[in-house]
This record gives structure tokens, sequence and C-alpha cells, in this order.
């Protein structure tokens, strides 16, 4: 069963300063990434380094690009984001990709994605420390559902985006560098 009081709280992380300000909005964060930030934030994420990224040297430059993918859709970059994850052939690229496919609303698409990333994915094991039966294609049936209804809240399943958003991240974000 779903804990209806889910928090994610960033406090123990060793982001740069740069990527720990680009964070903030996870907390805010809805599971269709719906609200945008400034243009000058995506131009920001759009010409950030690998080194700026990783805050150092950089071991895994894929990697590094997934973690700005993902910055571009926190920040309600679709596209931009779409263009990075769609490019890097992995089980994370998929990662990234099938969620903004769930984003946009091509729920379909995202499963597919999902697919592709597989079950095994380090982010799965995450995701069970909140629910043991979490599925990522089965989420997506959740996020269609709730993007439909206008009736029910959706805090519960913003709150699983929220984690799902940010266990990628920081699963990236430590391949990249090495971490």
């Amino acid at each position: 069963m779903r804990n209806e009081s889910l928090t994610l709280q960033i406090t123990d992380a060793t982001f740069p300063d740069l990527i720990e300000t680009l964070l903030r909005p996870v907390e805010q964060t809805r599971f269709d990434f719906s609200t945008q930030s400034s243009a000058e934030i995506g131009i920001q994420i759009s010409n950030l380094t690998p080194q700026e990224i990783c805050g150092h040297a950089v071991v895994d430059e894929a990697m590094a690009d997934c973690c700005r993918s993902g910055l571009l859709l926190l920040h309600g970059f679709l596209h931009e984001s779409h263009e990075i994850s769609q490019s890097i052939k992995s089980p994370t690229g998929s990662y990234w990709h099938g969620l903004m496919h769930r984003a946009e609303g091509d729920f379909w698409n995202s499963k597919y994605w999902y697919a592709q990333a597989g079950r095994n994915h380090p982010v799965i094991d995450k995701m069970h420390e909140h629910d043991s039966s979490w599925n990522g294609e089965t989420f997506v049936d959740e996020c269609e559902r709730a993007a439909q209804s206008t009736i029910h809240s959706h805090d519960t399943i913003n709150q699983l985006a929220r984690y799902e958003w940010f266990y990628l991240f920081q699963h990236c974000w430590t391949a990249a560098t090495g971490a």
C-alpha cells in the first residue's frame, strides 16, 4: 500500500551548488512536469558542460547527458529533454525517454520506453522502498488515470513521480561522476 504522506527531502546530496539550485523545483514537481521554468533556465541547462553538471571530472559523458535531459524535464522543457534522451542508447536513456513521454501524455509510448529500460534498472529497487509492488508501466497507467481525472487528489502520484525523478537523476549523476 502506498504511503499517503511521502516527502522528498534532498538534504545529504553532494551535488555542485549550481545543480543544487536547479534541483529546487523537484519539491513542487507534478507527475506531468507541467510547470515550465523561464527560457533562460532552459538555455542555461542546455549549455551546461558535463564538467559543470558533475562539478569535477566526468567518467561517463552519456550519463552526464542523462542528467541534462533530467534537468530539462524537471524544468518543463519536454522537447529539449526528448532530443537528448532519445539519443542515449542505454537502459537509462530509455528510462528518461519514458518519463518524458509520460509527461507529455503519450502514455502508450511511455510504457514502451519503460519496457526498454528493463525491469532490473537500479531505480526500480529504490522505488520499491516506497511501494513494494511499484512497476513503471503500471505507474504510467496510474498517471494516465490521474491526468484524465479532475476530482481526485494526485498527491501520492506526484510524490512517487518526484521520488522516481530524483532517484534516476541521482543514479545518473553518480555514474557520470564515478562518486
